[in-house]
């Protein structure tokens, strides 16, 4: 069971290596006018970074008055719309650039693009350190849950939907925005937001504070990750982005 586990997470993270990057270059394809190049690559983010924390919210109860067989079952299903969706979608021909490289060597042109381009550079180190230090709290939390809030399966699915609502309330904000200016201020006060939100359920011993400190960690995550990547995939060539 658990050698079949880790194969599927693997098979999973795999699919993702192609999934995403190709989905964040192909936004860029769909959008008709430029200046509304922000607003849509904010309601991509949005969207992709809600998914990931509504998603352990569903499953929170799904697990509590189901089964985890379900989680799977509906999660299978769910891709019927999507590549509904795919299917439905006509976009104009792009034309192919004449020269082929190998994949090595587009990754070490990438990396140099990003190394030598300071406020890229800057971006990418913020996201990075981010998700180090942020990430391990939805692994580390039905820890919480159990030893320290002494909670079950509906309090994990509370306290991860704190983490959607702040992330839903982030989202709305961002995705009003007209264009891409402030944002770079934006970044680096969302980030010490996480920072604060983290230690604040690090030291709570009560439901309460602890739902308050995630809604501000999922609002602070979302509007640091939208922020981030709005600025990079405004700010790059458009070759950059895997369009070739």
């Amino acid at each position: 069971m658990l050698t079949g586990l880790i194969a599927l997470a693997t098979f999973q993270g795999l699919v993702n290596a192609f999934d995403i990057p190709t989905r964040q270059t192909f936004v860029i394809q769909l959008v008709e006018r430029r200046e509304d190049l922000p607003n849509a690559i904010a309601l991509n983010s949005s969207m992709f970074n809600l998914a990931r924390l509504l998603g352990p919210f569903a499953a929170g109860f799904l697990i509590y008055f189901f089964h985890e067989g379900w989680c799977f079952t509906l999660d299978g299903i769910s891709y019927i719309a999507v590549i509904i969706a795919l299917l439905m979608i006509r976009v104009k021909p792009v034309a192919k650039s004449p020269e082929r490289k190998r994949v090595l060597i587009d990754l070490a042109d990438g990396i140099k693009y990003a190394a030598g381009m300071k406020s890229l550079r800057a971006i990418l180190g913020l996201l990075a350190a981010a998700s180090l230090a942020a990430t391990p709290q939805m692994v580390l939390m039905p820890q919480f849950v159990t030893r320290v809030l002494h909670g079950d399966s509906r309090t994990q699915g509370f306290l991860t939907g704190a983490v959607a609502i702040g992330a839903l309330l982030g989202a709305i904000r961002l995705a009003g925005r007209k264009s891409v200016v402030g944002l770079a201020r934006i970044m680096p006060m969302a980030a010490a937001g996480m920072g604060v939100s983290l230690l604040l359920f690090g030291f709570s011993t009560y439901f309460w504070f602890s739902f308050a400190s995630l809604v501000l960690l999922g609002f602070c995550t979302m509007t640091q990750m939208v922020a981030g990547n709005t600025l990079i995939q405004t700010i790059v060539e458009d070759h950059m982005r895997g369009a070739s």
